[in-house]
């Protein structure tokens, strides 16, 4: 699978520390197959179509609306996995942030990582990928439980 870097200063939610943008936050993306994105940068597989084949889809974006990814990032300073927010329009990156895994974040992303797995089971008290498969209506079921 390929893998690449996007990189951004991030500020940690944890300790409050701000990032380097370079490959130490580990924000990597199957997306295309090498090197470091950032704001500003284009690539032709930054498409919705490549995007839902490599990560699980939350949502379909409306035409001419923005696609937001949710990916993990590391901070270099303290350890603490974290959420990004990836935003794309066409195939530039307009936007990289870190975030929190909330309803609001939840409700407006279009796709997540698969590293959202734990999280998931953290929350809702149930696997993700039951037998292999991601439950169909793992959205419903993660937004449910940020909820409560």
């Amino acid at each position: 699978m390929p893998s690449a870097y996007f990189v951004a200063e991030l500020d940690c939610p944890v300790c409050g520390a701000r990032s380097p943008a370079d490959e130490s936050i580990e924000l990597v993306t199957p997306l295309v197959d090498g090197g470091f994105w950032t704001v500003g940068e284009s690539d032709p597989d930054f498409t919705w179509r490549a995007i839902r084949v490599y990560y699980p889809v939350l949502r379909e974006p409306a035409d001419d609306e923005p696609v937001q990814l949710l990916e993990t990032w590391v901070c270099p300073s303290c350890g603490s996995t974290n959420w990004a927010r990836i935003t794309f329009e066409d195939t530039v990156i307009k936007q990289i942030s870190a975030v929190p895994l909330d309803v609001l974040t939840v409700s407006t992303a279009h796709a997540i990582s698969e590293d959202v797995g734990q999280p998931y089971q953290e929350i809702t008290g149930e696997e993700l990928f039951p037998g292999g498969n991601i439950r169909i209506d793992f959205r419903e079921r993660l937004l449910a439980a940020l909820q409560s």
